[in-house]
């Protein structure tokens, strides 16, 4: 998701278009004034958003300064995981002899943007790793991972579809040859 623009992260993330919570909306009016699509209106003095209109840009999420607009964010995690996939893809096959590096370290069990200073580690730092395939880097560290006897990626379930799909898709291969320096 590094070099996703705000919208595409939004939408990578959530299934539904955000709307208002009314209690939390001061009618400031932000939210309106930079909707591209014209779906935010006045609905009974609060904005409201008109799903039909919306174009899922989150551009009213960025505007707003009392918190009042909010995206479900629960939805099945595949899903996620390969709108995440598709983004990769495309951005990546704008650019040339690629490099990634993982930083395998301090490893919780929710994303970066999610954890805590105080979350649980789930597995003993493991290392600095590197590849011109990012789907045999990633599939490499949660193998390494699971080898730790935690397995909480291998409990997650959407690993194997996640790695299936990215070989299908052609983001990169899933087998991997580790050299330790």
């Amino acid at each position: 998701m590094g070099m996703s623009c705000r919208p595409t992260k939004q939408l990578q993330h959530s299934s539904l278009k955000p709307s208002i919570i009314e209690k939390k909306c001061s009618a400031c009016g932000c939210c309106i004034a930079v909707c591209p699509a014209g779906a935010i209106i006045w609905k009974n003095d609060k904005a409201f958003i008109n799903q039909e209109l919306c174009v899922g840009c989150a551009e009213c999420i960025c505007a707003c300064n009392f918190d009042a607009v909010s995206i479900n964010w629960k939805e099945d995690p595949r899903v996620f995981c390969r709108r995440m996939i598709d983004t990769a893809k495309t951005i990546l096959s704008k650019f040339k002899n690629k490099i990634f590096i993982t930083l395998a370290l301090d490893i919780t069990k929710e994303c970066d943007c999610i954890s805590t200073k105080d979350e649980k580690m789930i597995s003993e730092d493991i290392g600095i790793l590197a590849s011109t395939d990012i789907l045999s880097l990633d599939k490499a560290v949660v193998d390494l991972i699971n080898q730790d006897h935690h397995r909480h990626f291998k409990d997650a379930g959407v690993y194997e579809d996640m790695f299936n799909y990215g070989s299908s898709k052609g983001l990169g291969n899933l087998e991997y040859n580790l050299i330790k320096v």
